[in-house]
């Protein structure tokens, strides 16, 4: 990926994080959850083709799970009857757990024969 495009990217999905943060309402934050996860949607496209092939990009892998995760975000942020407090609990507690989850992930491929480089 060229080098500029990969900055520029990285800079916007970092803004995203920021506006998430500072957002007051579920509505607000599942609608920039949407956006990254329209940012990261060409990782787990990529994602699907490499797999067939065999070989998967470790940055593949992890930025395909940023975008399922953005995208659980989005149906959890707004469920009704469960507390803005619960939600961003939840939330956090999931995103914490992300670099284990993709580590999981890269062994269960590993153990499965796909070559993650």
């Amino acid at each position: 990926m060229n080098t500029k495009y990969k900055k520029l990217e990285d800079a916007l999905l970092n803004a995203t994080d920021l506006l998430i943060e500072k957002a007051k309402s579920q509505g607000e934050k599942a609608l920039y959850n949407l956006f990254k996860s329209a940012i990261l949607q060409k990782y787990k496209e990529q994602y699907d083709v490499e797999i067939q092939q065999g070989e998967v990009v470790k940055d593949t892998v992890d930025k395909s799970i940023d975008f399922l995760f953005e995208n659980a975000c989005v149906s959890f942020r707004t469920l009704p009857n469960i507390k803005d407090l619960d939600k961003e609990d939840v939330i956090k507690q999931a995103q914490a757990a992300l670099p284990s989850w993709k580590a999981m992930v890269i062994q269960n491929l590993t153990n499965k024969g796909i070559r993650v480089v």
